[in-house]
């Protein structure tokens, strides 16, 4: 499937993509994203600035038969992993939901 049937424009500070139904402008200097319908109304919104990161992260294998000289378990560096983290910018009036967070016994999840 091929992506058709849209418009790209660049200016100094961002990416306008744009289909009959959606727009998406990516802004230049904070990769942050905003999502519009025709009439300019957003419907989802990254924070101004940018909203999202990458952090790189250790993760440790401990051998079960090595021991530090105090006693303490051994670890040893298996790989570099990376932690994600996205925010958006949600309505006053908006609801959020679900999100996999079922064993908390709640599922209103803004506040």
């Amino acid at each position: 499937m091929k992506f058709t049937d849209y418009g790209l424009v660049e200016n100094s500070t961002n990416f306008t993509i744009s289909k009959p139904i959606i727009t998406i402008v990516v802004d230049k200097e904070t990769g942050g994203i905003s999502y519009s319908d025709r009439s300019c109304a957003v419907y989802l919104s990254e924070p101004e600035r940018g909203g999202k990161w990458l952090t790189k992260k250790q993760v440790y294998r401990t051998p079960s038969n090595q021991y530090t000289f105090n006693g303490g378990r051994a670890q040893d560096t298996a790989r570099d992993v990376f932690e994600a983290k996205l925010e958006f910018v949600f309505n006053d009036k908006e609801a959020i939901f679900g999100l996999g967070s079922h064993e908390e016994g709640y599922s209103y999840l803004r506040g």
